[in-house]
């Protein structure tokens, strides 16, 4: 992958690491999986850049950066979106049930 960006950390950030091409860029965005993270020191012989980034130390300035190439990347096809699954609110135990069946493919997003 040319650039990974991990929500998850824990035990996915190895496989993420490795994941990366040489010259890649992995940018760790939370760590719901926890902060503990492990990986072999040799990945970073491609060379791979480990960054990350936190609501708390990333400011206004450099927040609008990011999401300003991030859309642009968006536009251009550079990046997609994850599949998405939408549901009306009312259908949240429907959509819990897929989820915990794995019923569905990337994201489900419940709408008001």
């Amino acid at each position: 992958m040319d650039g990974v960006l991990d929500a998850v950390g824990g035990d996915l950030f190895g496989p993420c690491v490795e994941a990366s091409r040489r010259n890649g860029v992995l940018s760790l965005v939370g760590a719901v999986a926890g902060s503990d993270v492990r990986f072999d020191a040799w990945s970073l012989i491609r060379p791979v850049t480990l960054t990350g980034y936190s609501s708390q130390t990333l400011d206004g300035p450099a927040l609008c950066n990011a999401v300003t190439a991030l859309a642009d990347w968006l536009v251009r096809g550079v990046i997609k979106p994850p599949v998405r699954t939408h549901f009306p609110l009312a259908q949240a135990a429907r959509a819990h049930a897929l989820l915990e069946r794995g019923g569905v493919t990337g994201r489900v997003l419940l709408v008001p």
